[in-house]
């Protein structure tokens, strides 16, 4: 069984930002240096790096207070709001997430193991919960 990978809502997005930000501007500054393009490199390749992130793992989820994406097993994944989901059902191998305006998104969860989806549904609840609560309506 497969374990899926979750991204929760961290700070070391913004803390690689600053730094390949630095990075970026001392290169620059120092433009008639051998180092500048060493510098510059460094910075843009720090991003790189970490934005590929989602595409290390075969399945993979990263979740803030506003938004959920889930990637499983494919190469594109899905980003849906919290406030847009009216429901969502795990039925035989699928993860099933309706919104309000009526889309439906299809995951497989083959392979993937029950525990792992237990966590993955404890975090849907919490946040259609934290959700319901921000807009005075209960979840249903």
């Amino acid at each position: 069984m497969e374990k899926i990978f979750i991204d929760n809502k961290d700070w070391s997005g913004l803390v690689l930002s600053v730094i390949s930000l630095f990075f970026v501007s001392i290169g620059f500054l120092i433009s008639g240096s051998d180092w500048s393009t060493t510098f510059v490199v460094m910075g843009v390749l720090i991003i790189v790096i970490y934005l590929s992130r989602p595409y290390w793992f075969k399945d993979y989820i990263k979740f803030s207070k506003h938004y959920i994406y889930i990637r499983f097993a494919t190469r594109k994944g899905a980003s849906i709001k919290f406030s847009e989901i009216r429901k969502f059902d795990f039925l035989l191998n699928t993860l099933i997430i309706t919104t309000k305006n009526d889309n439906c998104y299809v995951f497989n969860t083959k392979g993937i193991s029950s525990y792992e989806l237990k966590n993955l549904e404890i975090i849907l609840n919490d946040e259609l919960e934290n959700k319901s609560k921000e807009n005075n309506y209960q979840y249903s």
